[in-house]
């Protein structure tokens, strides 16, 4: 019996130890990301003193869903998607000059949607634990709808409305680390990224339409889970 479980156990280390990329492998690969942050105002604040306590929520989503085959043991090409939406508002109360007490509301809505191609080039670190960086490309578009009101309490609110899409095109990198937990599942955490964007803005009641390029950094990790598909042996280029 105890030969049985040393035997067992034997195996299971092999296989942990054993797990890597192969060539012909393919990765599915999907992550959610879910973020609420509040901040509200301190009701001691005196209003009449001018003081503007602030009551803001804002909440967001995130999907990304990736696909990708291994040329070699080190390299991945693929293709992702990804959809996001976030909203925030906001109760901002002051004061005017004459005393009265004044609420502005807003609110905005954005929704996002992502298509995209990638390389991943891996380096072992360690056993079942990889380092890396991502070249990538992504195309996209953005509906954004926003609504203020200017409410002074004793009259009909001023309410105004605009929405906004925006096209957009990328070049982007990143670093990662992978790890993988057997010969099948494992997770990937992933930097922010450096990208070189385009982005094509027109909005409601405006006629003309703004073209910018800018080169965007974000360091915020992100993590996710994958799936491989074994494919052919192992495969070191």
């Amino acid at each position: 019996m105890m030969k049985t479980i040393l035997l067992l156990f034997g195996l299971s280390i092999s296989t942990l130890a054993s797990a890597q990329f192969a060539k012909g492998s393919k990765l599915l690969e999907g992550g959610i990301s879910l973020r609420t942050d509040f901040k509200i105002g301190n009701d001691a604040i005196d209003i009449s003193s001018g003081a503007t306590p602030n009551d803001v929520e804002s909440n967001s989503f995130g999907l990304n869903l990736s696909f990708g085959a291994f040329s070699s043991a080190r390299n991945e090409w693929g293709v992702k998607a990804g959809y996001s939406r976030s909203d925030f508002r906001s109760n901002t109360f002051f004061t005017d000059q004459f005393g009265s007490l004044l609420l502005f509301r807003s609110k905005t809505i954005r929704n996002n949607a992502q298509i995209g191609l990638f390389y991943r080039r891996y380096l072992p670190l360690a056993t079942r634990l990889y380092g890396g960086f991502t070249l990538g490309m992504d195309a996209g578009n953005s509906w954004i709808k926003s609504r203020s009101a200017f409410d002074a309490f004793t009259n009909n609110p001023f309410v105004e409305t605009s929405e906004e899409t925006i096209l957009n095109a990328s070049v982007y990198s990143n670093l990662f680390l992978s790890y993988l937990f057997s010969h099948q599942f494992g997770a990937r955490m992933s930097t922010g990224s450096m990208a070189f964007q385009i982005l094509k803005s027109s909005r409601t009641n405006v006629t003309d339409a703004s073209i910018d390029l800018n080169l965007n950094t974000s360091f915020s990790p992100t993590i996710s889970f994958f799936w491989i598909i074994n494919g052919k042996s192992d495969n070191r280029d």
